[in-house]
Protein backbone atom coordinates (compact mmCIF):
# COMPACT_ATOMS: atom_id res chain seq x y z
CA UNK A 1 0.00 0.00 0.00
CA UNK A 2 1.10 3.02 -1.08
CA UNK A 3 1.30 6.22 0.45
CA UNK A 4 -1.41 8.08 -1.91
CA UNK A 5 -3.65 5.12 -1.29
CA UNK A 6 -4.96 5.13 2.40
CA UNK A 7 -8.03 2.54 3.68
CA UNK A 8 -11.14 4.59 3.84
CA UNK A 9 -11.86 5.32 7.59
CA UNK A 10 -15.19 3.54 9.19
CA UNK A 11 -17.31 5.36 11.86
CA UNK A 12 -18.16 2.71 14.54
CA UNK A 13 -21.76 3.11 16.50
CA UNK A 14 -19.45 3.45 19.30
CA UNK A 15 -17.55 6.12 18.28
CA UNK A 16 -21.29 7.95 16.73
CA UNK A 17 -22.62 6.74 20.85
CA UNK A 18 -19.59 8.73 22.39
CA UNK A 19 -20.07 12.02 20.30
CA UNK A 20 -23.34 12.13 20.87
CA UNK A 21 -23.39 11.55 24.71
CA UNK A 22 -20.06 14.43 24.37
CA UNK A 23 -22.10 17.42 22.59
CA UNK A 24 -24.93 16.64 25.74
CA UNK A 25 -22.55 16.28 28.37
CA UNK A 26 -20.94 20.00 26.90
CA UNK A 27 -24.23 21.02 26.91
CA UNK A 28 -25.24 20.34 30.29
CA UNK A 29 -21.86 21.53 31.86
CA UNK A 30 -22.58 24.91 30.48
CA UNK A 31 -26.51 25.05 31.36
CA UNK A 32 -25.50 24.17 34.94
CA UNK A 33 -23.02 26.25 34.59
CA UNK A 34 -25.72 29.51 34.28
CA UNK A 35 -27.99 27.85 36.63
CA UNK A 36 -24.88 28.22 39.15
CA UNK A 37 -24.29 31.89 38.39
CA UNK A 38 -27.95 32.97 38.06
CA UNK A 39 -29.27 31.71 41.28
CA UNK A 40 -25.81 32.70 43.62
CA UNK A 41 -26.33 36.13 42.28
CA UNK A 42 -29.91 37.17 42.79
CA UNK A 43 -32.10 35.46 45.56
CA UNK A 44 -34.94 36.52 43.31
CA UNK A 45 -36.10 38.77 46.19
CA UNK A 46 -37.27 42.06 45.12
CA UNK A 47 -38.05 43.81 48.44
CA UNK A 48 -37.68 42.73 51.19
CA UNK A 49 -40.35 41.48 53.23
CA UNK A 50 -42.55 40.57 50.26
CA UNK A 51 -45.12 38.59 52.34
CA UNK A 52 -46.14 42.24 54.52
CA UNK A 53 -45.91 44.04 51.23
CA UNK A 54 -48.33 41.94 49.83
CA UNK A 55 -50.45 41.96 52.61
CA UNK A 56 -50.20 46.12 52.31
CA UNK A 57 -52.23 46.01 48.91
CA UNK A 58 -55.26 45.81 50.28
CA UNK A 59 -53.90 49.25 51.85
CA UNK A 60 -53.51 51.15 48.78
CA UNK A 61 -56.37 49.88 47.29
CA UNK A 62 -58.25 51.48 49.51
CA UNK A 63 -56.29 54.57 49.23
CA UNK A 64 -57.05 54.38 45.43
CA UNK A 65 -60.39 54.35 45.84
CA UNK A 66 -60.80 56.99 48.76
CA UNK A 67 -58.63 59.44 46.51
CA UNK A 68 -60.72 58.17 43.35
CA UNK A 69 -64.24 59.76 45.70
CA UNK A 70 -62.33 62.90 46.33
CA UNK A 71 -62.52 63.87 42.48
CA UNK A 72 -59.53 65.86 42.71
CA UNK A 73 -57.78 66.39 39.61
CA UNK A 74 -53.85 67.27 39.00
CA UNK A 75 -52.11 68.19 36.22
CA UNK A 76 -48.06 67.78 36.40
CA UNK A 77 -45.82 69.48 34.03
CA UNK A 78 -42.07 70.23 34.17
CA UNK A 79 -40.83 73.66 32.89
CA UNK A 80 -37.37 74.34 31.73
CA UNK A 81 -36.05 76.79 33.91
CA UNK A 82 -33.14 77.43 31.66
CA UNK A 83 -30.04 75.51 33.13
CA UNK A 84 -28.98 72.42 32.62
CA UNK A 85 -30.26 69.53 34.39
CA UNK A 86 -32.73 72.13 35.97
CA UNK A 87 -36.71 71.74 35.90
CA UNK A 88 -39.23 73.57 37.86
CA UNK A 89 -41.90 71.31 38.71
CA UNK A 90 -45.67 72.41 37.99
CA UNK A 91 -48.52 71.01 39.60
CA UNK A 92 -52.11 72.46 39.59
CA UNK A 93 -55.07 70.92 41.40
CA UNK A 94 -58.66 71.22 41.26
CA UNK A 95 -61.84 69.75 42.58
CA UNK A 96 -64.76 67.52 41.26
CA UNK A 97 -66.57 70.95 39.84
CA UNK A 98 -63.44 72.33 38.45
CA UNK A 99 -62.87 74.69 41.37
CA UNK A 100 -58.76 75.47 41.91
CA UNK A 101 -57.65 73.45 45.19
CA UNK A 102 -55.78 75.88 48.00
CA UNK A 103 -53.68 75.70 50.97
CA UNK A 104 -52.60 72.15 50.38
CA UNK A 105 -49.62 70.72 51.33
CA UNK A 106 -47.43 69.05 48.86
CA UNK A 107 -44.57 67.36 48.85
CA UNK A 108 -43.12 66.61 45.40
CA UNK A 109 -40.08 64.67 43.91
CA UNK A 110 -37.95 63.52 41.30
CA UNK A 111 -37.05 59.63 40.79
CA UNK A 112 -34.68 58.23 38.71
CA UNK A 113 -35.67 55.20 37.19
CA UNK A 114 -32.27 53.55 36.47
CA UNK A 115 -30.02 55.19 38.51
CA UNK A 116 -29.79 54.97 42.59
CA UNK A 117 -28.69 58.10 44.65
CA UNK A 118 -30.39 61.02 42.59
CA UNK A 119 -33.93 60.90 44.03
CA UNK A 120 -34.94 64.48 45.51
CA UNK A 121 -37.90 65.86 47.09
CA UNK A 122 -39.35 68.78 48.49
CA UNK A 123 -42.18 70.75 49.47
CA UNK A 124 -44.07 72.84 46.52
CA UNK A 125 -44.88 76.36 46.96
CA UNK A 126 -48.41 77.87 46.04
CA UNK A 127 -47.78 80.53 43.45
CA UNK A 128 -51.43 80.97 42.79
CA UNK A 129 -54.70 79.40 44.14
CA UNK A 130 -54.61 75.88 42.76
CA UNK A 131 -51.05 76.26 41.05
CA UNK A 132 -47.84 74.77 43.03
CA UNK A 133 -44.06 75.33 41.91
CA UNK A 134 -40.75 73.72 43.09
CA UNK A 135 -37.36 74.01 41.61
CA UNK A 136 -35.45 70.83 41.07
CA UNK A 137 -31.47 70.57 40.41
CA UNK A 138 -31.68 67.50 38.95
CA UNK A 139 -28.04 65.49 38.36
CA UNK A 140 -28.82 64.60 34.58
CA UNK A 141 -31.04 65.13 31.77
CA UNK A 142 -33.32 61.73 30.78
CA UNK A 143 -36.37 60.03 31.96
CA UNK A 144 -37.77 61.03 35.38
CA UNK A 145 -40.22 59.97 37.61
CA UNK A 146 -42.09 63.15 38.82
CA UNK A 147 -44.28 62.06 41.89
CA UNK A 148 -46.82 64.66 44.26
CA UNK A 149 -48.18 63.99 47.35
CA UNK A 150 -50.69 65.89 48.75
CA UNK A 151 -52.44 66.61 52.03
CA UNK A 152 -55.73 68.99 52.35
CA UNK A 153 -56.52 71.40 55.46
CA UNK A 154 -59.44 68.36 56.24
CA UNK A 155 -56.66 64.84 55.90
CA UNK A 156 -57.42 64.22 52.46
CA UNK A 157 -54.62 62.42 51.05
CA UNK A 158 -53.62 62.46 47.07
CA UNK A 159 -50.43 60.63 45.01
CA UNK A 160 -49.95 60.82 41.55
CA UNK A 161 -46.84 59.97 39.41
CA UNK A 162 -45.90 60.58 35.80
CA UNK A 163 -43.10 59.77 34.26
CA UNK A 164 -41.04 62.77 32.59
CA UNK A 165 -38.27 63.78 30.72
CA UNK A 166 -35.85 66.27 31.41
CA UNK A 167 -33.90 68.36 28.86
CA UNK A 168 -30.46 69.56 28.86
Amino acid sequence: MSHAERAPRVITGRQVLFGFIASFAVVFAVNGYMVYEALSTFDGLEVSNPYEKGREYNNDLNAMAAQKALGWTSTINVEDNGRDHDARLVVTFVDKNGAPLKLLRIRAGFIRPVVGGMDQSKMMTETSPGRYEADFALAASGNWIAQISALGSNGEKFAEKKRVFVHD
